[in-house]
């Protein structure tokens, strides 16, 4: 997923895939910078648990709603 990619899908609430895994939505983007690194990741909301998940952005992709 590309950076504009997900910021559409966070605006219109899009479900989200990670692993196999489909999470109801983002929640936030998230910006990083380390020394050395910039690192963009996504903070994905559970479907069932009340709980989040953090990944790096290239790994999430748009769920299909099909």
């Amino acid at each position: 997923m590309t950076y504009q990619e997900a910021k559409q899908a966070m605006k219109s609430r899009c479900k989200v895939k990670l692993k196999g895994i489909v999470y109801k939505h983002i929640n936030a983007i998230i910006f990083r910078k380390t020394e050395n690194l910039e690192i963009i990741q996504l903070e994905l909301q559970d479907m069932q648990a009340d709980s989040v998940s953090i990944c790096r952005i290239e790994q999430a992709e748009v769920a299909d709603e099909t």
